[in-house]
């Protein structure tokens, strides 16, 4: 089946960073694949039972992304990823693939699965986050058979990521890894009591990117926004997280193109978009080395920088990622934070190419 669905592109401002929406009017966008020559694919979830589609955006010289519609009517497709000509794709208990080389791509049946919610490909590997175990397909054999790696895990894995050596991967709100090159491996613990089971996983530099929700109480009200939290892995065992995004939606998948970060954006009854961020816009800690910190944290009235000889700018952020106060100081100048009220802040520092989050607490 084939369709053509034109959508334009718009441009708008939300909380810190400029977004552009790529594609909107979806119907619970879910997943993001690309390909090897740069095509970028779409999950739709859908509202209802059968109204799972899988596309491919085509992105137009005049600024509008047409939709190639290469499945529709699905039940509940949950995660796809690209590998050469196919297109892999589970439904619950399923995994399918169809060649994105044909116009009309007939499914074909890979192997059995279990609830699969992510999966994710590495060096001839396609790997698959399932109910209670985390799996894998040699995609280099002729014959494609489904290998469990972890068994009897106490949760679904929700989303996976790839560094290096390492498989990472979720279990309700702590984050583990393998080292994909032992025979039986060892999960061990990255990440522990996270607000929320992370949506998804990415890897920008050493940084990884995770996608939760957070609810937010006011007065007999609980409001749930979408949060996206870096952690810096440069820290072994203890790597150090900082929110950097957040709005009234669910963020539930992450894409690299081209320096931009592609995300999925899902309201029930409202707004259902793929929208991507420049990746410098998004400040990510590339290097912050010279700088090394914020003291004294906890404050009253001011902060101080420490590591750093020469100028700098800094932001100060709210939980809910409202700019509050910024500015430029000089070496070992104090930034003043007396107007702030007592409570939970971020403040993102800039000095050369290094750069700095941290949560700072004022009393």
């Amino acid at each position: 089946m084939k369709s053509y669905i034109k959508l334009l592109c718009a441009l708008f401002i939300v909380n810190m960073y400029a977004q552009t929406s790529v594609v909107d009017n979806l119907n619970r966008p879910i997943d993001l694949s690309l390909s090897e020559t740069g095509e970028i694919y779409l999950c739709e979830y859908g509202n209802t039972v059968d109204r799972g589609e899988i596309s491919k955006l085509i992105f137009n010289e005049d600024g509008t992304v047409d939709k190639h519609v290469f499945i529709s009517d699905i039940v509940y497709p949950r995660a796809i990823c690209v590998v050469g000509d196919y297109l892999y794709y589970p439904l619950y208990a399923k995994l399918y693939r169809i060649n994105i080389t044909e116009q009309n791509p007939v499914p074909e049946l890979i192997s059995d699965s279990w609830n699969t919610r992510d999966i994710l490909f590495h060096d001839g590997i396609l790997y698959l986050g399932e109910e209670g175990r985390l799996s894998k397909i040699d995609l280099t054999q002729e014959n494609l058979v489904l290998e469990h790696i972890l068994e009897d895990l106490n949760f679904s894995i929700l989303s996976l990521a790839i560094k290096d050596e390492y498989l990472y991967f979720n279990q309700e709100n702590n984050i583990w890894r393998i080292d994909i090159n032992e025979e039986n491996p060892e999960p061990f613990e990255i990440i522990s009591d996270m607000e929320k089971s992370p949506y998804a996983m990415i890897f920008i530099n050493n940084q990884l990117l995770t996608a939760t929700s957070h609810t937010f109480p006011e007065s007999s009200t609980f409001i749930t926004y979408g949060k996206i939290t870096q952690y810096d892995m440069n820290f072994e065992n203890t790597p150090s997280s900082t929110f950097f995004y957040e709005e009234d939606y669910d963020t539930v998948c992450f894409l690299v193109k081209d320096e931009e970060l592609y995300m999925t954006r899902s309201k029930i009854n409202s707004v259902q978009e793929v929208f991507k961020i420049t990746l410098e816009n998004l400040d990510i800690q590339k290097n912050n080395t010279l700088i090394k910190g914020v003291y004294p944290n906890p404050s009253i009235d001011k902060i101080f920088i420490s590591g750093i000889e020469k100028d700098f700018t800094y932001k100060i952020f709210d939980i809910n990622g409202h700019l509050l106060l910024k500015g430029k100081n000089t070496n070992q100048e104090e930034i003043n934070i007396d107007s702030l009220k007592s409570g939970i802040y971020s403040i993102m520092i800039k000095s050369g190419n290094s750069t700095l989050f941290k949560k700072i607490l004022k009393k």
